[in-house]
């Protein structure tokens, strides 16, 4: 591949494999949006029911949240993210991707995030990491499992990568924390 940006194929309708090669620029809007379209498409037999709890009027910034069978460290996850800092001009959408069995959290989930994903029961992780993405509004969009938390200024750490072009993606890293279900599987990370 050339230095120069390529053409983005053509988007083939819903199940479409989407073929992005690395380019120096961004596809255009409609490109973008046929993308979107095919996603939501692909995922949305996932989502059961979708729950505006407060509308974000263009979001800058997205972090879905995967729950599962979570207990308290939800909120905690979530009470993080809501206390990081947001740049000027930097607004922020907070969704919840409800896997099952967090029923009893939902009057707490209202006060804290701005849309609550219900997807089908047990249907795993990287399966709710898709159907969630295709309700991502923002143009930056970060992924969290429930028990996870971020450092108080981790939205703007995030937004300084994406200053640069040419990053397209990030990876955070993960940190042991005294949590009860968390092992030493995240040292190798």
């Amino acid at each position: 591949m050339s230095a120069k940006a390529q053409a983005i194929p053509p988007v083939a309708g819903p199940g479409a494999p989407l073929h992005l090669p690395l380019a120096a620029t961004q596809p255009d809007a409609a490109t973008l949006a046929a993308l979107a379209t095919d996603w939501q498409e692909t995922w949305q037999g996932d989502v059961r029911h979708v729950e505006v709890v407060r509308d974000v009027p263009d979001p800058r910034f997205t972090v879905i949240v995967i729950a599962y069978r979570s207990k308290e460290f939800l909120f905690k996850c979530l009470d993080c993210v809501r206390a990081s800092p947001l740049p000027a001009g930097v607004t922020l959408e907070l969704i919840v991707a409800d896997c099952g069995g967090i029923d009893g959290l939902r009057p707490g989930l209202r006060e804290r995030c701005d849309r609550i994903l219900t997807l089908t029961p047990d249907i795993g992780l990287n399966p709710a990491r898709n159907a969630s993405l295709a309700h991502a509004r923002g143009d930056i969009v970060a992924l969290l499992d429930d028990d996870g938390e971020v450092e108080a200024d981790y939205i703007g750490k995030v937004l300084r990568y994406f200053d640069d072009p040419a990053i397209l993606a990030l990876r955070g890293r993960i940190v042991f924390k005294d949590h009860r279900y968390f092992t030493t599987l995240a040292s190798h990370y």
